[in-house]
This record gives C-alpha cells, structure tokens and sequence, in this order.
C-alpha cells in the first residue's frame, strides 16, 4: 500500500495518509497506519491488520 492509496478501514472507505514505521535491527515495520474516512475532516489511526486494499483499486 502506498500513501494516497483508497483502503477499507474495519470497513469503511477511505484514503492512507500517514504510516508510523519503527525500524528494529535494520528492518523496518508499519505499527500504525492513518487513514482520513471518506466524509470525516481528520484521519484516525488503525492497526495495519484492520486496514486492507480497497477491492475497486488495483494491487500496489
């Protein structure tokens, strides 16, 4: 996934604005991933497991 990319959000539509990367001997891992719902003014943060490609969009 790619910021800008439209995703599913527990369900819901929406666009990834922000991700919050740690890197942990050299690798690095997505903790969090913001994402602004379709309608809603700000992006709320959600865990990657709860975040998936929205099914009209192309795999990135």
């Amino acid at each position: 996934m790619r910021y800008g990319a439209e995703v599913l959000a527990l369900g819901k539509p929406g666009k990834i604005t922000f991700f919050q990367v740690s890197s942990v001997s050299g690798m690095e891992y997505v903790y969090y991933i913001h994402v602004k719902l379709d309608g809603e003014k700000k992006s709320e943060v959600y865990h990657p497991s709860d975040v998936e490609q929205h099914p009209l969009q192309p795999a990135s």
